[in-house]
């Protein structure tokens, strides 16, 4: 009879390994035995807490088949898969349905993908999160673990660390409800990769709207004002904000109708792209936007609110949104970096009489 998958998590940490190894010696070739074994050791390291109830065969299918799944990746690829096991198929079944990725490792890739899944109202049922380092070659092909450093992997090649997640969660019963949460997943994760690649470059621009502040004349803001808008900015910057999108823009000289036309000139993390239309809605910021006459968000070069667009890296919560005006040397605001994010948990846990800004 085949393993089904039973209520419950399993109550012990242990793996079988032996009946695992066993099952595996049936099946493969000895060398091909060994590379598979290799991986369920590493895949199961951390033990199965987290993981519905199952027997040998159920790991051993889960394992293999995500060794299978994830056997070519290519640099910087995400691998998303979304089934419902079956015995046939896959050589192993569960009540569930099961999502499988494969990607670079980095920070968020968990709560982002668990809050993805809730919001779509899928209840987790079990989660592992491997991360393995993974040798491959330079076509993207599975050589095997471990290794230090791309030199591992041969000409060309890369061994790097890789982030395995297995989730199974509230059985989705038709292929296109499963092909709809692959996809939001992989928006989701895409999303994780911008905000994470473009982190270094957002600290810089807050960097860059700090010294800005600092040199606007008296005429524009006096000292004290000054000291304090670039006080905050340095605050949010010291792991006080989640970085996750940015925009610069610039307004136009204005028309014969007073209007000033805003033109995006960089865009990092979530907003990247924010200008083309490939149908998915985006927090596309000042993009698309017409001033009328001097318009300018306020009189003071710091702008703090919530954005209108939930995040999708990290928390699914509203991002907030803070906007800094750069002024032109007649001291008129010529355009704004435009920052989205989350606020971290030490912020909210911070006194708010020393928080610049709002101490005032």
């Amino acid at each position: 009879m085949p393993e089904a998958s039973q209520a419950g998590v399993q109550d012990t940490g242990a793996v079988p390994m032996d009946a695992i190894a066993a099952l595996i010696e049936a099946r493969f070739a000895p060398e091909d035995a060994r590379e598979a074994m290799e991986f369920v050791k590493a895949y199961y390291a951390a033990g199965l807490d987290e993981l519905p109830a199952g027997g040998p065969r159920r790991l051993a299918g889960a394992a293999l088949g995500h060794l299978a799944f994830a056997r070519r990746r290519a640099a910087g690829e995400t691998l998303v898969d979304v089934f419902n096991p079956d015995i046939d198929r896959h050589g192993w079944q569960s009540r569930n349905s099961v999502v499988m990725v494969t990607t670079d490792d980095r920070p968020f890739l968990v709560d982002s993908t668990v809050a993805a899944l809730n919001q779509m109202g899928l209840a987790l049922h079990g989660l592992i999160h491997p991360i393995l380092t993974v040798r491959r070659d330079a076509d993207g092909r599975y050589l095997g673990l471990g290794g230090a450093g791309d030199e591992a992997a041969g000409p060309g090649g890369r061994a790097v660390p890789e982030s395995f997640m297995l989730i199974e969660v509230t059985r989705r019963p038709d292929a296109a409800a499963l092909d709809q949460v692959r996809r939001r997943l992989i928006e989701v994760l895409d999303d994780v990769a911008a905000a994470v690649t473009g982190w270094q470059a957002m600290r810089d621009e807050i960097d860059r709207a700090i010294a800005d502040v600092e040199s606007l004349p008296d005429a524009v803001l006096s000292e004290d004002l000054r000291s304090e808008h670039a006080a905050f900015l340095r605050w949010i910057r010291d792991d006080n904000f989640t970085f996750l999108g940015f925009q610069d823009c610039r307004f136009s000289e204005a028309d014969g109708q007073g209007q000033r036309r805003v033109e995006v000139l960089r865009t990092l993390g979530v907003m990247e792209g924010t200008g083309g239309d490939d149908g998915r809605e985006r927090p596309r910021g000042l993009a698309g936007f017409t001033l009328h006459g001097d318009e300018s968000f306020g009189d003071e070069p710091v702008t703090i609110t919530k954005s209108r667009f939930r995040a999708t890296v990290h928390r699914a919560v509203p991002m907030d949104y803070i906007g800094v005006k750069i002024y032109g040397p007649d001291g008129r605001v010529e355009g704004e970096r435009l920052f989205l994010g989350l606020f971290t948990s030490a912020a909210y846990h911070s006194n708010p009489r020393a928080i610049p800004l709002i101490r005032r």
